[in-house]
């Protein structure tokens, strides 16, 4: 079932919630080649390989970028969701780790699904939500968001 984005999930960071919505088509576009490979196509690995590098890439930013709002605002919940972020970490290199043993399975593709889907609704949507609280209650002065140290990747997500 593909995941809707809706504006209860935004968190008040532009640039967070950008690309929380870009994890979110990233699910979607996991589940149409989930659906393409049990309706019988033969899969894309090319395709599929870029995309999901893409995500890893994406994600790791993503990660990052979070990391630093969250030590930037004082949020008490950082070091949870660093903790967190290193578990979705270790899963994905143990992923990698078995789509290099295996290669491209309909089974390990569809865990991934069931995995982005968990974290999704369920870290994003009950734990990053609440970043808005901290994010209102840091002060901001004028220009601070061009001051915060922010790798120059992560700049344009």
């Amino acid at each position: 079932m593909p995941l809707e984005w809706n504006t209860s999930y935004e968190t008040g960071e532009s640039r967070l919630d950008r690309q929380h919505r870009r994890l979110f088509d990233y699910a979607n576009q996991l589940e149409g080649h989930l659906d393409r490979l049990r309706a019988g196509e033969a899969p894309a690995l090319g395709e599929l390989g870029v995309f999901l590098s893409f995500v890893e890439t994406h994600l790791y930013l993503h990660l990052t970028y979070e990391e630093l709002l969250m030590r930037r605002t004082g949020n008490p919940a950082a070091a949870q969701g660093r903790a967190a972020h290193a578990r979705l970490e270790a899963y994905g290199q143990g992923f990698r780790a078995r789509l290099a043993a295996q290669g491209l399975t309909l089974p390990l593709l569809e865990e991934l699904h069931h995995v982005m889907h968990t974290w999704l609704l369920g870290h994003v949507v009950r734990v990053d939500v609440g970043l808005q609280t901290a994010l209102q209650a840091s002060p901001q002065p004028a220009g601070a968001a061009a001051s915060t140290p922010v790798p120059r990747l992560l700049r344009a997500g």
